[in-house]
């Protein structure tokens, strides 16, 4: 029987500008909106 080969890739994207609620909210809703990132429908 042949193995197969798994590999993970890690990437840093960014972070938010600070440790507070505020500024992770707007990280993520920047980053989740982004079509390079989520590739997803706009209604979501």
């Amino acid at each position: 029987m042949r193995q197969t080969k798994t590999g993970i890739l890690l990437a840093n994207l960014g972070t938010p500008d600070a440790p507070t609620p505020e500024a992770v909210k707007r990280y993520l809703k920047q980053f989740l909106s982004d079509r390079r990132v989520v590739d997803t429908s706009r209604l979501l």
